[in-house]
């Protein structure tokens, strides 16, 4: 009789193995970004600047600092998920003609917000950052994808958000791209997550096969 016990457990492991993964794009909680010559000014505005600074204004560039984009998504929903996948992609409305802007992805801690952000207090997220990737722009369009789930924190979701640092590669020599951010109507920047339903449907599903097993008997 265990044997034929067993038997609804193994049904729900296999019908939960062939479940569809579902997708949903985190909520973008918070973004800003900072400028190293207004280092203790803060911009929360339609647009995300990042940008390197050689030194020496290039004419006509418009570029005399250094600057750097953050971004905050809420994942506390994937609490009791399992994630499958994740693709961080941000659309570009604009870059500098006259040097490449290859841009630097990298994760970085929760512990700062989109109204008190400036280039001075954003020193230690920026040290404490882990880079993922550069150069990840989307064939023949706008957007600059990343791939983050091989570098996935699972530490994310003790405090429900996860962020990002967007940089350009290059920070000394005279460089921009300039994105949408979520002041913007359209092309925000999203964070695409893939996920399969949460352990505790597993566990339901078996529990009701063992119960509806029991009643038989």
């Amino acid at each position: 009789m265990k044997y034929k016990m067993m038997i609804p457990a193994i049904a729900a492991l296999l019908a939960f193995a062939t479940l569809p993964a579902a997708m949903r794009d985190a909520p973008l909680a918070e973004d800003a970004y900072a400028d190293s010559a207004l280092a203790d000014s803060t911009f929360n505005t339609g647009t995300l600047q990042s940008r390197g600074f050689g030194g020496e204004v290039m004419p006509g560039s418009g570029v005399d600092s250094e600057q750097r984009s953050f971004l905050k998504f809420d994942v506390s929903w994937l609490a009791d998920k399992t994630i499958v996948s994740a693709k961080f992609g941000i659309y570009l409305n604009a870059f500098s003609n006259y040097s490449d802007p290859s841009l630097q992805l990298s994760h970085i801690g929760d512990g700062w917000a989109e109204n008190t952000l400036t280039w001075n207090n954003s020193q230690t997220l920026a040290s404490g950052a882990t880079a993922i990737g550069t150069d990840e722009q989307v064939d023949g369009l706008r957007y600059y994808e990343w791939d983050v789930f091989p570098t996935w924190n699972y530490a994310d979701l003790t405090d429900g958000f996860t962020s990002y640092m967007l940089t350009v590669a290059d920070e000394s020599v005279n460089n921009y791209a300039y994105f949408n951010s979520s002041e913007n109507a359209a092309s925000q920047p999203y964070l695409h997550i893939e996920y399969v339903p949460e352990p505790a449907t597993l566990a339901l599903i078996t529990l009701g096969g063992l119960a509806a097993l029991r009643r038989r008997r």
